[in-house]
C-alpha cells in the first residue's frame, strides 16, 4: 500500500516538473527570422544576396538574387560567370552546385531546393575573363 502511495506521488511529482518545464520552454522567444539582403566582399566585388522567400522553405524551391559589382568603382558586372554551392556543415551534406544567370543589369539568378530545414553555407563564386576568380561566403538558415 505504501509503495503505491509512493509510485502515485512520484508520478504526480514528475507531472508538474514537466508541466513547470514546458511553461518554461514555451516562454523562450523564437529567434528572429533572417530577412533582408546580405552582403560580402568577394575578392574585387561586392555581392548582394536576397533570398525568395525569405526565409526559405525546405519544402518549396528558393529564388538567389545576387546583385554584383565592382567594389573599387560601384560598377555593374555584366560578364561574370556566377556558381552557387551551398552545403549544411552540421550535417556534412551539400546540394549540386548551380549556375545563376543575368537576368538584369547586374544581377544574377538562381533556383535552389534545400534539402533540410537547418544552417547552410552558401558559397558564390564569380569568374571573369582577365580576373582573378572570388568567393563569397554567406550563412542561411531554413525553415
Amino acid at each position: 500500500m505504501r509503495r503505491n502511495l509512493l509510485v502515485i506521488l512520484l508520478g504526480l511529482l514528475f507531472l508538474a516538473l514537466l508541466t513547470w518545464l514546458g511553461g518554461l520552454v514555451a516562454s523562450i522567444p523564437p529567434a528572429p527570422a533572417e530577412s533582408g539582403s546580405q552582403q560580402a566582399r568577394a575578392g574585387l566585388y561586392e555581392v548582394t544576396l536576397q533570398l525568395s522567400p525569405d526565409p526559405p522553405l525546405s519544402t518549396q524551391p528558393a529564388t538567389i538574387a545576387l546583385r554584383i559589382a565592382e567594389a573599387a568603382s560601384g560598377s555593374l558586372v555584366n560578364d561574370a560567370r556566377v556558381q552557387v554551392e551551398s552545403t549544411m556543415p552540421e550535417m556534412n551534406m551539400g546540394l549540386p552546385t548551380v549556375t545563376a544567370r543575368l537576368s538584369s543589369d547586374g544581377l544574377y539568378r538562381a533556383r535552389l531546393q534545400f534539402a533540410m530545414s537547418g544552417l547552410w553555407q552558401l558559397r558564390v563564386t564569380i569568374q571573369r575573363t582577365a580576373h582573378p576568380e572570388a568567393a563569397a561566403l554567406f550563412q542561411v538558415t531554413t525553415h
